[in-house]
């Protein structure tokens, strides 16, 4: 296999990084939530997980927990009756990692502890 300037099979230093550089950093993407996105009736705002980095997701989501209360994944909290569904949940694909927040007050929350 020839990865040199041949340029049949270079490798793109983002997607090698992606493979086989440990993420030393958090990669989180935050921001209020848009029509686009599963949720956006019930949730205001959003924090998104690199999938690289599981481990801190599932560190955020036990604080969450632990502050918070329960809750479900997305698609499990919409079955439960209104007055018992829980101010925030998660999302989990093999695309992201997300953690969606019914108001200011909880993700301002987030905020303090994690940035």
């Amino acid at each position: 296999m020839n990865i040199g300037h041949s340029g049949k099979h270079k490798v793109s230093k983002l997607l090698f990084n992606q493979l086989f550089v440990k993420v030393e950093e958090p990669i989180m993407k935050k921001g209020k939530m848009d029509r686009r996105m599963k949720g956006h009736y019930y949730f205001d705002f959003y924090v998104e997980f690199s999938v690289l980095d599981r481990l801190k997701f599932d560190e955020v989501r036990r604080w969450c927990y632990a502050t918070f209360g329960p809750s479900s994944e997305l698609a499990i909290w919409f079955y439960y009756p209104s007055e018992e569904r829980a101010n925030w949940c998660w999302i989990v694909d093999d695309y992201r990692c997300k953690l969606l927040f019914k108001s200011s007050k909880e993700y301002n929350w987030f905020q303090l502890k994690y940035t």
